[in-house]
């Protein structure tokens, strides 16, 4: 192996690796989704997580997507923890307002940005 040639391509692209080893150790230090806040219904049946996507997720909804502050939410049963279904990636910016069913309306909407539909009773 030439190492001659091997440090002359180095030093050519050394902002793109040093740029590529900042993010490979940010995304090694902030690797996954973490939980921001819970919002739980006003009649204490439904339980809503609101999540940050991740560095990585988070730069690029941010800089590729023009969204100031990305996240989802996961909705939850809050009884019995049953599992309803999660958002895609949407911008939570100046706060979203949730609407929880009522009355024999089973739909969880946060702000007109995403539904949860025909959200199952839980009592």
């Amino acid at each position: 192996m030439n190492f001659h040639a091997l440090g002359s391509i180095v030093s050519r692209h050394k902002k793109k690796l040093i740029l590529i080893a900042i993010v490979a150790a940010l995304s090694l230090a902030y690797p996954r989704a973490e939980i921001e806040f819970v919002t739980i219904s006003p009649d204490d049946s439904y339980r809503l997580e609101h999540w940050w996507p991740g560095l990585l997720p988070a730069l690029y909804y941010r800089h590729i997507r023009d969204m100031e502050s990305p996240g989802f939410v996961r909705l939850y049963n809050n009884h019995d923890n049953t599992y309803f279904g999660e958002s895609p990636v949407i911008d939570f910016f100046g706060g979203r307002k949730t609407y929880w069913p009522i009355d024999d309306d089973r739909t969880v909407s946060i702000d007109g940005e995403f539904e949860f539909k025909n959200v199952p009773p839980t009592k």
